[in-house]
């Protein structure tokens, strides 16, 4: 348990030390493996495409009332209905 802390306090400083490196090296990796990772998502998509599909289409209903599919609810949450909902629910609670 001891060796534990000690390599967790160990990686913390090298870390700190080292960290615009490490930040440098995975923006570096991103940029070299970016067309890679868009063909993966890619191939993935296409293989997964009927299930994605069927889970964008299942029907729920919004903490507002509002029913409406999986994959509309990013696009709801923004609208003034929902908006306006989430301000006179947030009057409700008290924030300590």
């Amino acid at each position: 348990m001891v060796d534990k802390v000690k390599k967790a306090e160990q990686y913390k400083k090298w870390y700190l030390k080292n960290k615009e490196k490490k930040l440098e090296k995975s923006k570096e990796h991103y940029e070299e493996n970016k067309d890679k990772r868009r063909e993966q998502q890619k191939i993935n998509y296409e293989k997964n495409k009927d299930e994605i599909k069927k889970k964008n289409r299942e029907k729920i209903i919004c903490e507002c009332g509002k029913s409406l599919t999986l994959g509309s609810l990013i696009r709801h949450k923004k609208t003034n209905k929902h908006l306006n909902f989430q301000s006179k629910n947030l009057k409700n609670y008290i924030f300590v």
